[in-house]
């Protein structure tokens, strides 16, 4: 369904919209099957909201550029890019905004009901079935709604965008003087924070976004005066050494403690800050418009984060197992103690990969005393139990004993029904029900 909201308007007929949605539906259905495979139940859901996020990037960068492309010169629009995917990230917020105010307005009426004893609406809202479907819909019909208002949106866009602009001399001046002031201090306290990485690319991260909102589609003037325009190309050269710090701190960092996964999702960063940093600085070569090599550094940069996204979010590359695959390379290898080894990160943070590999190490025949060691400590890590994770499930007797025992019913002298108690201690109950017999 995202898939055709947000490709509304992109697409020269229904007929290549709804292959469109059909095709990236059945792309994402999968990703979802190999996220939801390598899900271990009990521990933390971190992989899966890692891959949610990717996902919802790369879906989000996927519309615009399918429905951008022009096949009849072979080549990516960028007005009609601009255009589409502007919308759309204005579209969602106010779409997800009026499904919020959807839901203040049946909770209002439902507690409006209840006030005079009609209670019935209250509990008809609180069924999961009737979240999901009202939700749903409620987004679907604001999505209509906010499409009919396109004008509000291209206007919200433009002032937006136009706002943000001014941002970008104050940047680039905060860029000069830090790359300035650099030979005199030294990158030691830089490295000392141990957050370089993530300074410089959320820095980075800006200054990419206020460069955009300055140059928007590229068929108006930028905002500023002649000179200001020229001073900020100029001034853009200063991201490129921000970009080779944060990959020289980045890659520091994994060549001391490894591949984890926040560190695989840090170098896609840094890859795509690098391409944006030295793309963006070609544009002194061509002085056609201001920062004309935008453009084609932008659809470079998606193209290239689809690609990459998707791999890591896929089996083919999975950021999970990637990490996995490094970190037993690294205790192998005797490059780390063994009680200094991050077990917590398999047997929790890792998914199917890191309980396979923890089982692995458990059940090492060899007696070496190092492999021991490591036998030992992954099976204590096996052994243990994630805080949030569900309780476990009471046999079915004990379940029944517990409800006939332990439960009083009012009116007192009130039986309870059999079938009903059978249903509430069957072996796949949900985890509210289980906690509630535990």
């Amino acid at each position: 369904p995202m898939a055709w909201y947000l490709s509304a308007g992109g697409w020269a007929s229904r007929f290549q919209r709804m292959a469109f949605a059909l095709v990236t539906g059945g792309v994402f259905t999968l990703l979802g099957a190999h996220t939801g495979r390598s899900w271990v139940p009990g521990v933390s859901g971190s992989v899966q909201m890692d891959h949610l996020l990717a996902a919802g990037v790369m879906g989000f960068m996927l519309v615009p550029l399918a429905s951008g492309y022009d096949r009849s010169s072979r080549r990516f629009d960028y007005q009609r890019l601009f255009e589409h995917s502007w919308r759309n990230a204005i579209l969602l917020p106010a779409a997800a905004a009026l499904t919020l105010i959807f839901w203040m307005l049946l909770w209002a009426g439902a507690w409006l009901l209840e006030s005079i004893g009609l209670d019935g609406f209250r509990h008809f809202l609180t069924q999961r079935s009737v979240a999901y479907l009202l939700s749903a819909g409620g987004f679907g019909v604001a999505i209509g709604l906010a499409l009919g208002k396109a004008e509000l949106l291209k206007a919200s866009r433009q002032f937006t965008l136009s706002v943000n602009a001014w941002f970008l001399p104050l940047a680039l001046t905060f860029a000069l003087l830090w790359v300035l002031a650099l030979p005199f201090t030294g990158i030691e306290k830089l490295f000392a924070t141990h957050n370089a990485a993530f300074y410089l690319l959320w820095f980075g991260a800006l200054v990419t976004c206020f460069t955009n909102a300055a140059f928007q589609d590229g068929c108006e003037k930028p905002a500023y005066p002649h000179w200001l325009a020229l001073v900020l190309s100029w001034a853009w050269l200063t991201l490129i050494p921000l970009a080779l710090l944060a990959d020289w701190a980045l890659a520091q960092r994994i060549g001391q403690h490894g591949w984890s996964i926040s560190r695989i999702w840090a170098s896609v960063a840094a890859t795509l800050f690098s391409v944006y940093s030295a793309g963006y600085a070609l544009s002194l070569f061509k002085r056609s418009r201001w920062m004309a090599s935008l453009p084609a550094t932008n659809i470079t940069a998606a193209i290239a984060l689809i690609v990459i996204v998707t791999t890591l979010i896929s089996p083919v590359a999975d950021v999970s197992k990637i990490a996995v695959t490094d970190q037993l390379e690294r205790l192998h290898s005797g490059k780390l103690d063994p009680s200094q080894f991050d077990w917590n990160f398999l047997r929790f943070s890792s998914g199917q990969y890191g309980r396979d590999a923890l089982k692995g190490l458990a059940q090492n025949p060899s007696e070496e005393p190092r492999a021991r060691q490591i036998a030992t400590l992954a099976d204590k890590a096996l052994a243990l139990k994630a805080s949030s994770s569900p309780p476990e499930h009471l046999s079915q007797q004990n379940a029944l004993d517990a409800l006939k025992n332990k439960v009083t019913l009012l009116p007192h002298g009130t039986k309870l029904d059999e079938d009903f108690m059978r249903w509430l201690a069957r072996e796949n109950s949900d985890w509210d029900e289980r906690s509630c017999l535990v």
